[in-house]
């Protein structure tokens, strides 16, 4: 139970890197009215359909992520923990035995920062990753600013 509940917090917290990165690759390509970062408007117009689902939906994260480093450079830390992030998605993703994988081999289990994923010390690091390029990435992608949502939550 503990493992697919670990699982799911990486794959999660993967797609929500992605999503952010695909959202600030359209808002360059798709200027939105100011201060309007929905696409719903967008989603109506084949233009945007084609560009979504023919070139959003076949890039990788790592390839998303080059693309909005070339349109503002993102700092080498959180280029370093998407990497991250990345190469152990993909290793519990696309493997019922993750610790198999050649990169995980001579560990005999999945190592995030030197710990094993499946432990709280290596899922706290994971997260603690995965805030911290959410935290970078949010505001770019959605407009908001962080310290706003922080009180927001803080109210419910």
């Amino acid at each position: 139970m503990k493992q697919k509940l670990i699982r799911c917090e990486i794959i999660t917290r993967y797609t929500l890197i992605d999503e952010f990165l695909t959202d600030i690759i359209c808002h360059y390509y798709f200027r939105a009215p100011k201060n309007q970062f929905s696409f719903a408007k967008l989603w109506r117009t084949k233009k945007f359909q084609i560009f979504a689902h023919y070139l959003m939906d076949e890039t990788y994260v790592l390839k998303k992520m080059a693309i909005v480093n070339a349109i503002r450079e993102i700092p080498a830390p959180i280029k370093g923990a998407i990497a991250r992030i990345n190469d152990v998605r993909n290793a519990i993703a696309h493997s019922f035995f993750p610790e198999n994988r050649r990169q995980y081999k001579p560990y005999k289990k999945v190592m995030y920062q030197n710990a094993d994923i499946f432990t709280k010390e290596g899922i706290t690091k994971f997260l603690e990753d995965a805030e911290r390029v959410e935290d970078y990435l949010l505001p770019q992608a959605l407009g908001v600013d962080l310290a706003d949502v922080r009180v927001e939550i803080k109210r419910k």
